[in-house]
């Protein structure tokens, strides 16, 4: 005799404790947290839950939502070729606001995922200045002044530049000329 759970998620009235702690065993019962380097030194940071059941895919993507966390939902199709295998459905989250927002909601029990978890969620760069950038760059200042003055590199400046000041002449760099009077 085969029993079946159901997923109970569709709940609205839960608690979010209990949104927590359902995401957390589905973590850790069916989820996988990468946190690596990949081709090309690219560090990839992701968690994904994946199971054939969709309705508990969905009923974590509800409880994701119940805690403010972003995520996004992918089918794998196997073919016949692959032994009559089910489809697979990944529920994966992803994206800094969302990884800290997770690692701050759930308390996974395997260590493994909770310290892949918690690298994910912290090892991100600190955000820049932003106030002290806008300041000095209204005030006139150049990249490479902004760069000495924050121990940053001019390029660095110059993206937090076309991110404050996208299509102005602020988020471009200043061109200077030395002309020599006679």
């Amino acid at each position: 005799e085969r029993r079946y759970v159901r997923y109970v998620c569709k709940n609205r009235n839960m608690e979010l404790g209990e949104h927590s702690a359902y995401l957390a065993a589905a973590i850790d019962g069916e989820g996988h947290v990468k946190y690596r380097t990949g081709s090309r030194q690219r560090l990839t940071r992701l968690v994904i839950i994946s199971n054939t059941e969709m309705e508990f895919i969905r009923a974590c993507e509800e409880a994701c939502a119940a805690l403010g966390i972003k995520s996004s939902v992918r089918q794998r199709r196997f073919s016949e070729a692959d032994g009559n295998r089910k489809d697979l459905y990944d529920l994966c989250i992803s994206g800094r606001e969302n990884l800290e927002r997770l690692h701050e909601s759930v308390r996974l029990r395997i260590p493994r995922k909770r310290d892949q978890l918690e690298l994910c969620a912290t090892t991100y760069k600190p955000d820049p200045p932003w106030d002290r950038v806008r300041d000095l760059r209204e005030s006139g200042a150049t990249f490479g002044e902004i760069a000495a003055e924050l121990g940053a590199k001019p390029s660095t400046v110059g993206q937090w530049c076309r991110t404050l000041f996208p299509d102005t002449p602020e988020g471009r760099p200043q061109k200077t000329l030395d002309i020599g009077l006679c």
